[in-house]
């Protein structure tokens, strides 16, 4: 599969690392697990349509506002955890990864969601 970003991502409460890979067909919702003192990575698929994007999800100028509230996939929540030049960078290309998908499936929907 094509990705055409990856954002990681806390869930809170959870404590768990978790990675947001966006894909064109669907989102990846990958997080590491340790169970029985093994490690490994569980992914979940979520579809494009199961994905909402906070109102303050824009840009101005080069920079993207905070995300309050956090990015919702089938209805956890999730906030980026990777700061500075990467963090933005990695936030930049998933916005623009999301809104191409619902741009390229659905462009009345893009009115309504983002």
């Amino acid at each position: 599969e094509h990705v055409t970003a990856i954002l990681p991502v806390s869930e809170p409460g959870s404590g768990l690392a978790t990675i947001l890979v966006a894909t064109p067909r669907k989102l990846g919702v990958a997080t590491w697990r340790r169970p029985a003192g093994q490690g490994r990575w569980i992914t979940r698929w979520a579809p494009w349509d199961a994905v909402r994007l906070p109102d303050d999800f824009t840009q101005h100028g080069s920079r993207l506002r905070r995300l309050q509230p956090a990015i919702s996939v089938d209805g956890r929540s999730f906030r980026p955890v990777l700061g500075g030049r990467p963090g933005k960078a990695a936030l930049s290309d998933f916005r623009r990864s999301v809104l191409r998908r619902r741009q390229a499936h659905a462009p009345g929907e893009l009115a309504r969601t983002a």
